[in-house]
């Protein structure tokens, strides 16, 4: 039997199975044709031969087309799950590459935002920032850690960088830069009983108190408002300058221990005019050597 006349033996049968431009998937296995049974061994060999793909075939067809194809072979049906269980998946897993040196259990870090022109980075600030310390230029420090730890000497300068604020404090014998937390200003005892302190220190921070008293040199018990009794260091304090009128107590310089009347302040300047009670001399003072004073503790 000729070519032909196989041709014309399945002239009424369905053509094979083509999708997306006609392009044949040729493993697929309902595509392969039955050979008849009443020619010879030559004839099914060449019918069988003229059925098989050669390699253009292959080279027209997506890699994606011969996977569908397998699928469809195996009774799966596009828009449908894969695999027997109907709750199976109807997207595959796709694979997601891991940065290299990336641990197991490591989340990758988010991609850093570009700062520009129209946009910059939001920097979350913390909510209650440290309280501000006053100038330190001119101070007596001692330093608190480091190889320069005990080490006494007078701040030069202050130099606030992003990390923080760094102080250039002259030595006996040399000049050396540390950050301001490591260091501690030495300051000649100012606190007294009967005076209203405003507080410092991060936990306390802006709060006032009355010192009920002094137990060493630089060591008093606060009153807070809140009517609570805490130790605080003299570093941890300040000075609270009242209403023109009212009663101060001068606690440093020659007048110290003098009650007053505060006449007068100017904050620009920080400085304020008393009368001193005892004498009546009118005394120009600063901030730092004044403090409300409070008869009743």
């Amino acid at each position: 039997m000729s070519k032909r006349k196989i041709a014309e033996a399945f002239q009424d049968e369905q053509p094979v199975q083509r999708i997306h431009r006609d392009i044949v998937i040729p493993i697929q296995k309902t595509d392969i044709r039955k050979i008849p049974t009443n020619i010879s061994e030559k004839e099914k060999y060449e019918f069988d031969y003229n059925q098989r793909p050669d390699s253009s075939n292959y080279e027209t067809v997506p890699v994606e087309m011969f996977g569908a194809a397998l699928l469809k072979g195996m009774g799966w049906k596009e828009g449908k799950p894969v695999g027997k269980n109907p709750n199976g998946l109807l997207a595959p897993i796709e694979l997601k590459p891991r940065p290299p040196l990336l641990g197991i259990g490591a989340d990758p870090l988010a991609d850093p935002i570009v700062e520009t022109t129209k946009q910059k980075q939001i920097v979350e600030r913390d909510p209650t920032p440290p309280p501000p310390r006053r100038d330190l230029k001119g101070q007596t420090v001692r330093v608190t850690e480091g190889k320069h730890k005990n080490k006494e000497g007078t701040v030069l300068d202050t130099s606030t960088k992003k990390d923080g604020t760094s102080v250039k404090i002259k030595l006996k014998d040399e000049t050396i830069r540390v950050w301001d937390d490591q260091i501690k200003i030495i300051q000649k005892q100012w606190i007294r009983p009967h005076i209203r302190v405003r507080i410092l220190s991060k936990k306390n921070y802006n709060q006032k108190g009355i010192i009920q008293d002094v137990v060493s040199l630089n060591t008093c018990i606060v009153k807070l408002e809140g009517g609570n009794l805490v130790d605080f260091e003299q570093c941890d304090l300040e000075t609270v300058i009242p209403r023109v009128g009212k009663r101060v107590l001068v606690v440093k310089g020659e007048e110290k221990g003098q009650v007053a009347e505060l006449k007068e302040y100017n904050s620009k300047s920080e400085r304020v005019v008393v009368q001193i009670e005892a004498t009546f001399d009118l005394v120009t003072l600063t901030f730092d050597d004044v403090s409300e004073y409070v008869d009743v503790l």
